[in-house]
């Protein structure tokens, strides 16, 4: 991402309550340019956050976002002290990973400086109050984010499995119709698309006629054989 330069916010025409700094951590570059963005928006004494993106492509995702987060706090410049402390979220839009932690701690930034006595605001930056709110790692919340998708996945099959039990009642546009109000599809399809709970719909159905085949041929084809090897082994003797 190119950061403009910036000259002067226009007074009287906008209102900012929290400047979000997304920084796309695939790319190997210099942070001189981020750094001099951060510098403007200090000036401004509002709350910045530094959301850094697609950690999913990174191999050495842990490496690579303390490389990052050392190059913004070990910066000498006149702003060392609030680079210090200010907030760095390393997220994946791919794979909803701090996502949710990036709107909290933004509401969390907006809603500090009202809590705060007047006198304190003036003596105060936004961003060495926002140090109380600590975000979690990439790895904590890609684990907690797979885990969530496994509970919501399990409960939507679990669904699918008390529900749809014969492959002979109808396809997935007159299932969903039915259930689309359920608490389980809902979260699924949030979470995952409606696409993917289709998909997981017909793997379903097909599990299904593998069940129903399967028993014709236990229950049906396998007498039958065993019927005439054993009549023929009595031919035989």
């Amino acid at each position: 991402m190119n950061y403009p330069q910036i000259k002067t916010f226009p007074k009287d025409k906008i209102t900012i309550d929290v400047f979000l700094c997304i920084h796309d951590l695939s790319l190997s570059k210099q942070t001189s340019e981020l750094l001099f963005l951060l510098h403007s928006l200090f000036k401004t004494r509002r709350p910045v956050l530094i959301i850094t993106t697609k950690n999913d492509l990174i191999e050495n995702q842990s490496d690579c976002a303390l490389q990052f987060e050392q190059s913004i706090r070990r910066s000498s410049s006149n702003d060392s002290q609030l680079l210090l402390n200010v907030p760095i979220i390393h997220t994946s839009a791919n794979e909803h990973v701090n996502i949710q932690a990036v709107l909290e701690l933004a509401l969390y930034a907006c809603d500090e400086p009202i809590l705060l006595s007047s006198s304190s605001r003036k003596s105060s930056h936004s961003n060495i109050l926002m140090i109380k709110y600590i975000p979690p790692t990439y790895k904590d919340a890609y684990r907690n984010e797979q885990s969530l998708k496994h509970v919501i996945q399990t409960e939507y099959k679990t669904l699918l499995t008390r529900h749809v039990l014969d492959f002979r009642l109808g396809s997935w546009i007159k299932f969903y119709t039915n259930w689309q109000h359920h608490t389980s599809i809902q979260t699924f399809i949030d979470m995952f698309g409606k696409q993917q709970a289709e998909r997981l719909y017909d793997e379903h159905i097909d599990e299904l006629i593998r069940i129903s085949r399967q028993k014709l041929i236990d229950e049906r084809l396998i007498p039958i054989v065993e019927l005439l090897v054993t009549d023929q082994k009595t031919k035989l003797s």
